[in-house]
């Protein structure tokens, strides 16, 4: 299984490759009036307006000023912004820790090294 890896803070986290459309730079983005705390406003990429959300912000964490290695995950319609896009790695399943199904964002844990990859749930996006 391949999967999209990324930074929040000093943690790791992963999609499955074929649910992330592209990984974009930051682009202008107009801010949505009384919108949601996660919503950070809407864009236009190549032409298809979308809606911008801070994964920080989903996932209880301080928020900080954009980077230059800031980025945005596009999956579905909706651009979604992380710290930081690392690798595409190719992972087996057999890896992939499962956690219960009650947590609404991970998925399960991924072992790569020394390092702990936090799989997400792309359908809970």
């Amino acid at each position: 299984m391949k999967i999209v890896t990324f930074r929040i803070n000093s943690e790791l986290y992963a999609l499955p490759v074929d649910t992330v459309k592209s990984i974009e730079r930051m682009q202008p983005i107009r801010p949505v009036p009384m919108a949601p705390e996660n919503i950070v406003g809407i864009m236009n990429l190549r032409g298809v307006v979308m809606t911008v959300i801070d994964l920080r912000a989903m996932l209880n964490m301080q928020q900080i000023d954009f980077t230059p290695d800031t980025r945005l995950l596009v999956i579905k319609d909706v651009a979604y912004i992380v710290d930081e896009a690392l690798d595409v790695l190719e992972v087996d399943p057999d890896h992939v820790e499962m956690q219960d199904d009650d947590h609404p964002l991970v998925k399960g844990i991924i072992q790569q090294g020394d390092k702990l990859i936090v799989m997400v749930k792309s359908n809970n996006l």
